[in-house]
């Protein structure tokens, strides 16, 4: 997401920096957003300029659209820089809004057109970021599949929303989608609720890491990323954020990461091969025996995201050679009229769609325990697939900001042969965890936090506040 060759490349040239020491905990960069959309159902129990919380100031809605709320005049003045575009759209749609992120991409077409592709944030004392320079994996979007449907939904109705006259040409369009999607922050508020998006210029500079070493929280809307480890000298190249939830499998991981950032993970962590092994894994059923059978991933998901990665960009280089073929064809065809137009289609190779699965020779033994050797039967691995794929499609489901403790429960009473760090059992602990806090079950919320210690310890960073 960061380039950095423009800002370091040019250190030789310069005096030695001053070394910038970091405790564990210090704000290492702070940025406030270029432009942010709450969810629909906080509308009105946040004001749109600040983020402070019905619990904590009386809002009062605006006098134009009545959606957004404020919760002071000097709130409200603030927000029109982005707010008076879009008062009347809100307006003419109140009772039928879109989702939030079709908003956010509305308000930064506001923005752009008021000038905010002028505005810079700097990131380092000598770096500073455009909306322009935000990374939007044009060609990637371009060529995707997978998310064709999924962007043309969302570009229709942004063009139902604030309608076509201002929306830009389809080549702009596709790379403020491609722009705001990639660098699009989920809003936290105190409580770790997600109550909106937002895209952040100075922050988007941080890569990803499975392990982390700096965190990501709020005040507000201003967003402030904290180092979780003691450094000697800040180096914003060696400071990394998680870009998803890491207590997932590596491979759930990976597919996310390139489906939302268009990149396969190499982080030390999704090829810990030890963590691995507990990912899915199930405890040894031989009396007094303390080991655990790990099970293999049911497909390949990495290798399907290499032979996806490599689908995509040989459909990319055939388009380019696709395209001078035509431009060299049209200037031959003025000096040789007898010649036929190039088709580009005729003789070339077929689109790589060798399936993964399958390959010859590609034996897997049945999975034992590592201590004495027991063997699950083919009836308990398939029991726990199906409690896996039971788990998926309730994690689907469930709203994370209104758990149902109910729904929790009957997940962890399928999960008794689960091992404490096996990453299912992890995430569905946590959630019950937090469902417990959620509806005042202090006495549940204790005993899940115990006895998820030591999975929580096994999958965050050391360092991480969750922890």
């Amino acid at each position: 997401m960061r380039d950095y060759s423009r800002v370091f490349g040019s250190r030789v040239h310069l005096e030695p920096k001053t070394p910038r020491p970091v405790k564990k905990g210090d704000v290492i960069l702070s940025s406030t957003p270029f432009a942010h959309a709450l969810s629909w159902n906080y509308l009105a129990m946040y004001c749109d300029a600040c983020a402070a919380s019905l619990r904590e100031r009386i809002l009062h809605p605006c006098g134009g659209c009545r959606v957004v709320w404020y919760c002071s005049d000097e709130c409200r003045e603030n927000s029109q820089a982005w707010h008076r575009v879009e008062c009347l759209v809100l307006k003419r749609r109140k009772h039928n809004l879109p989702n939030s992120f079709v908003r956010l991409l509305a308000r930064v077409i506001f923005r752009i057109r008021e000038g905010g592709d002028r505005y810079t944030e700097k990131y380092c004392e000598k770096g500073a970021r455009r909306f322009r320079d935000l990374m939007n994996h044009y060609a990637d979007l371009k060529t995707s599949e997978d998310m064709k449907s999924e962007i043309d939904n969302t570009l229709t109705e942004l063009r139902r929303y604030i309608g076509e006259r201002i929306i830009p040409n389809d080549s702009d369009l596709l790379g403020i989608y491609g722009r705001t999607l990639v660098n699009c922050f989920s809003l936290v508020d105190k409580s770790l609720l997600s109550i909106g998006c937002a895209v952040y210029l100075a922050a988007s500079i941080f890569d990803n890491n499975c392990t982390p070493n700096c965190f990501v929280t709020f005040s507000g809307f201003k967003v402030e990323v904290r180092s979780l480890i003691d450094m000697p000298d800040l180096d914003l190249a060696k400071c990394y954020i998680s870009y998803t939830d890491v207590v997932s499998t590596s491979a759930a991981r990976r597919e996310l990461l390139y489906k939302g950032w268009f990149f396969l993970c190499e982080c030390k962590t999704c090829l810990d091969e030890e963590r691995a092994k507990y990912e899915n894994s199930i405890k040894c059923e031989t009396l007094n025996c303390q080991g655990i059978v790990s099970l293999p991933e049911a497909s390949d998901t990495v290798q399907q995201i290499k032979l996806k990665i490599k689908a995509a960009r040989e459909r990319e280089e055939k388009r380019r050679e696709k395209e001078k073929e035509k431009e060299l064809e049209g200037r031959r065809k003025w000096r040789k009229e007898e010649r036929n137009k190039y088709s580009g289609d005729e003789g070339k190779v077929k689109m790589y769609d060798t399936e993964v699965n399958g390959e010859e020779g590609n034996k897997v033994e049945a999975p034992r325990c590592g201590l004495c050797g027991w063997i699950p039967s083919s009836e308990k691995l398939k029991q726990y697939w199906n409690t896996v794929a039971f788990m998926k499609k309730q994690l689907k489901n469930m709203d994370q900001n209104n758990l149902n403790i109910e729904h929790c429960l009957q997940t962890l009473e399928k999960q008794t042969s689960f091992t404490s760090r096996n990453a299912w059992k992890v995430k569905i602990l946590d959630l019950s965890f937090n469902a417990a806090i959620l509806n005042n079950c202090w006495s549940l919320a204790l005993k899940y936090g115990e006895e998820n210690l030591d999975g929580m310890r096994n999958k965050q960073s050391p360092c991480c506040p969750l922890v």
